[in-house]
């Protein structure tokens, strides 16, 4: 669902991460302050420190009548302020700081920092987007189980920060050539399937890292559904194959990725402890369960025409 907006006196509440990715946190508030000046309103800067539950305290900012929030950072701060927003009828913006920003590219949201403040603070739409949930948690982009949750635990800030992108495939493919595939039992609505994988990805958004780079053209993240990919790679010659192959847009004919898709929610289970990740960050380890929440997080885009 899509709605149109225009600019106009809103009660905004940021949540800054300073830390994000290679950007000048001064510069960056300093930016964001001036827009908020010519925004009027009641608004509030909140610069992060890592301790916090940002959950509660956008859940706080609700309470004190906030009707806009921005996220300032990196995937990882997207979805901790989309947690706090989850079916409310109150619209996410995103300033894209991170070494990732992978939903910004999902959605088309400006990269540059002056061009993402242009988006907020002038006509946009705001888009329905489905969620994924874990225990008490939502997640907007993926949650895995396999290679890429060790990739993310393997990457740490520095390297991300000095190599975006390039410090995940890089790890990522070291990484496989010293795991094998493992045995899952997957649950997709109900139906069971045997799989052997050395990744197992419930993708709502389709990007991967770089925008070319996709799942498929069939995952977005507001068509009420998520699509489980089963990941095959055992050398490097395989995962080059798989990122040679999503470049070309050949994901249904690769021998290396298979997807279903669920509508209602989808079990994870191995025979040994394989470590989840959500949206970048450590969340536990096998089994576990992921719910579909269709049309639960409200995010402000560009306008289809522009």
């Amino acid at each position: 669902m899509v709605q149109e907006n225009k600019p106009q006196k809103s009660n905004v509440f940021v949540v800054l991460n300073p830390v994000a990715g290679t950007s000048d946190p001064a510069l960056v508030r300093s930016e964001i302050e001036d827009r908020l000046t010519v925004l009027g309103g009641k608004n509030e800067i909140y610069e992060t420190t890592g301790k916090e539950n940002v959950r509660e305290v956008v859940k706080d900012a609700l309470q004190q009548g906030y009707q806009t929030f921005w996220a300032a950072g990196g995937d990882g701060t997207v979805s901790a302020v989309a947690n706090g927003l989850i079916n409310k009828e109150i619209p996410m913006g995103i300033i894209p700081l991170g070494s990732g920003n992978i939903l910004a590219k999902e959605l088309d949201i400006p990269l540059d920092l002056n061009e993402a403040c242009d988006l907020l603070t002038g006509a946009h739409q705001t888009r329905m987007l489905d969620t994924l949930r874990v225990g008490e948690d939502y997640f907007v982009l993926a949650v895995s189980a396999g290679i890429s949750a060790f990739t993310m635990a393997e990457t740490v800030r520095q390297q991300k920060r000095r190599f975006g992108q390039l410090a995940y495939m890089v790890n990522g493919a070291r990484i496989i050539l010293a795991k094998s595939l493992w045995p899952f039992r997957i649950s997709i609505d109900g139906q069971q399937y045997l799989v052997r994988a050395s990744d197992v990805i419930a993708a709502n958004a389709g990007a991967i890292g770089y925008k070319p780079i996709r799942w498929g053209s069939q995952v977005r993240p507001d068509d009420g559904k998520v699509d489980l990919c089963y990941v095959r790679v055992l050398s490097i010659a395989g995962f080059l194959s798989l990122i040679g192959g999503m470049l070309l847009g050949r994901q249904d004919h690769l021998e290396e990725v298979t997807c279903n898709s669920a509508s209602e929610f989808i079990e994870i289970h191995s025979r040994s402890r394989i470590p989840v990740q959500g949206d970048g960050e450590e969340i536990g380890y096998t089994p576990v369960r992921i719910d579909v929440i269709a049309s639960s997080l409200r995010v402000i885009t560009p306008r289809e025409e522009e």
